[in-house]
């Protein structure tokens, strides 16, 4: 394997090192950037909508929210999973474990 130099070297093709690499690319003067995967595409793990714990948030495990923001936070996020259940979405795009 022959080696490479590079100015910056970009390590997950996740949505965080897939953002970076754009920026990295668009925005500066950099001309030698990589990004580098250890999956056979990208964002295949946390990215991955089946994987993002992100995606209901039920407010339960934040410590800085008062105790009416995580109720407000519950109710919502209920009604996203009544809808989505009401759409048959449940194993389609809405998953109830992650990973």
């Amino acid at each position: 394997m022959s080696q490479q130099e590079f100015d910056v070297l970009v390590i997950g093709a996740g949505i965080s090192g897939a953002a970076l690499f754009y920026e990295l690319a668009r925005y500066t003067n950099i001309k030698n950037i990589a990004l580098i995967e250890k999956y056979n595409t990208a964002a295949t793990l946390n990215s991955k909508g089946t994987s993002n714990s992100q995606t209901i948030h039920c407010g339960d495990i934040e410590t800085n929210y008062t105790l009416e923001k995580a109720r407000k936070v519950k109710r919502t996020a209920d009604m996203i999973v009544k809808y989505g259940l009401m759409q048959n979405a449940q194993n389609n795009f809405m998953f109830s474990h992650q990973k």
